[in-house]
């Protein structure tokens, strides 16, 4: 993926004025979303392999899910987001 598959809220809300669009409501996301969900990612992970201890594909699911953690502290808390639009047609 590159940054211009992705536009930023008022770029999404631009499009939808385009298609003539009502914007009713928007929830972008907060930091902490990001920090929750991957977080819960993580520890997921670790339950995982402490109750399959026996599972053979553990170790690589253990290196990716702290790669990934890692990746995240390192860059996606300045890049990631998301967010919820809600918007009425027209007619």
């Amino acid at each position: 993926m590159t940054a211009d598959l992705f536009a930023t809220i008022d770029g999404n809300l631009a499009i939808a004025r385009e298609e003539a669009l009502t914007p009713l409501y928007l929830q972008p996301s907060r930091l902490e979303d990001w920090d929750r969900y991957q977080f819960l990612q993580l520890r997921a992970a670790e339950r995982y392999a402490v109750a399959h201890s026996n599972d053979p594909d553990v170790p690589e699911l253990l290196e990716r899910a702290h790669r990934e953690n890692d990746e995240y502290l390192r860059w996606g808390r300045d890049t990631v987001g998301w967010g919820i639009y809600l918007f009425r047609r027209p007619g």
